[in-house]
């Protein structure tokens, strides 16, 4: 059975690259799109504490900047995750999936939704971050440790690694954003 990521990325010392991509939103609203922006520079930032993977972030994600078309130039890697922001009268909830980029194979893909209330931006976008950044971390912890098994690497090495950050972007359990 030959390895998840292939030859080319075991050669690299299993460090596959995560493209995370602009989240993106469903209405032409900008307070929506900021919080969209918000989210990724967090998910962004907190997957790339994971030091058994790189992470390639859009160059446009800023609250600022969230306006802005993108340049249309999509960065390569070995795994790229799109997400999509929706809001009804009471909920967030993120549409997410992660596709390995060398065959379009569809690796990951959950839904998250988390309760908005009175929360302030800020802690409505850590939440929200948190619970996809969760998920998608697993879901890395699993493929990494499948990648160093097929290797032959140090086992065990990845999923210390993946742990330690997925405690690091979730400083709560998802279940208390339920």
């Amino acid at each position: 059975m030959a390895p998840i990521l292939g030859s080319q990325t075991l050669m690299r010392n299993v460090r596959p690259t995560v493209v995370v991509t602009s989240i993106v939103t469903t209405g032409g609203d900008a307070s929506m799109r900021a919080m969209a922006a918000g989210v990724t520079d967090r998910l962004s930032a907190g997957l790339s504490r994971i030091e058994n993977i790189r992470v390639v972030a859009p160059a446009q994600v800023t609250a600022r900047a969230s306006l802005e078309p993108s340049s249309g130039r999509a960065p390569s890697g070995d795994y790229i995750v799109n997400t999509e922001l929706l809001k009804d009268e009471q909920n967030w909830t993120l549409r997410s999936r992660m596709e390995r980029t060398s065959n379009g194979e569809i690796a990951w893909s959950t839904d998250v939704t988390v309760a908005g209330g009175d929360v302030d931006r800020d802690m409505l976008q850590s939440r929200l971050a948190a619970a996809i950044g969760h998920s998608l971390a697993l879901r890395l912890n699993t493929i990494l440790n499948d990648a160093v098994a097929g290797a032959k690497g140090a086992p065990g090495s990845a999923k210390v690694a993946v742990e330690q950050a997925t405690a690091s972007i979730v400083h709560t359990t998802p279940e208390r954003f339920r």
